[in-house]
């Protein structure tokens, strides 16, 4: 999930680079110097998910090369055969833009280009899943995206709808991730738990808590975005564990106003 977020973002350093360059020489001009600059920098390490490997401009499109770590259970052949999927999650991350993010768009739009997203794993570059918005679709969303806090729940439900795409995910040998849900109070993570490794009588509610948010690294681009749109949704975040045999259910998770809290120490 948090992948699919930091990747789409990155599209953020291509328009501060792209801007700094100032104004000379018309709209195209404007982005592929931003383009060779960014690129000049790649690979760029994204964090505990990935590389940013490059930037290119290939006919009228900005495209961005993400390889996924190997270890991650993302799942490319599901994004591959789930396009409309990740159309939307693309549309999502442009709805609502920021000041930088509107800039961007605004010169993307001024030199009739559009931005395409290229997915793949380390060990399999040539198994690849693509999206991207031509010129007339972000200028559909500029002229008709939705806004504040519809414009986040909108993305959050984007997140949940591209990571339910890998999923079931085992993430070790005791657990399995079967869904992520945006419920009315939380976004919640769901696991089962194999109860033949480990009996849910077991588990400590509270270290399960400490382990699981203190895992959450605010200093990461995808987990600062995940935090800042429950926040901006009134949602908190959950971890909803299920024992696979007994069906017993442990919760633990951080309100809205916790995660704030913890955007705001790392500030």
């Amino acid at each position: 999930m948090k992948n699919s977020l930091k990747t789409f973002c990155a599209v953020t350093l291509l328009c501060v680079t792209a801007l700094l360059l100032g104004s000379c020489g018309g709209k195209r001009a404007q982005v592929e110097k931003g383009v060779e600059a960014l690129n000049s920098e790649c690979p760029m390490d994204m964090g505990e998910s990935g590389t940013l490997e490059s930037i290119k401009l290939e006919g009228n499109d900005v495209v961005y090369y993400y390889a996924y770590a190997n270890d991650l259970p993302i799942e490319i052949e599901a994004l591959r055969q789930n396009p409309d999927a990740m159309k939307s999650m693309a549309k999502a991350n442009f709805s609502s833009p920021g000041e930088e993010l509107t800039k961007f768009v605004d010169l993307l739009i001024g030199a009739d280009m559009g931005v395409r997203y290229v997915f793949y794993k380390e060990d399999a570059p040539e198994v690849t899943a693509e999206c991207g918005l031509t010129v007339d679709e972000l200028k559909d969303l500029t002229e008709n995206g939705l806004t504040g806090t519809e414009a986040s729940l909108q993305k959050l439900q984007e997140v949940v709808n591209i990571t339910n795409l890998s999923c079931p995910m085992r993430l070790d040998e005791y657990t399995v991730m079967r869904s992520m849900t945006l419920e009315p109070e939380n976004v919640v993570y769901d696991y089962y738990v194999d109860e033949e490794q480990i009996p849910m009588s077991s588990i400590d509610r509270e270290i399960l808590k400490q382990e699981n948010f203190s895992a959450l690294d605010v200093s990461d681009m995808g987990v600062r975005m995940l935090l800042q749109l429950c926040v901006d949704c009134d949602r908190g975040l959950a971890y909803r564990y299920t024992g696979d045999k007994s069906g017993e259910t442990i919760v633990v998770g951080a309100t809205s106003s916790e995660l704030a809290a913890r955007l705001n120490t790392a500030e």
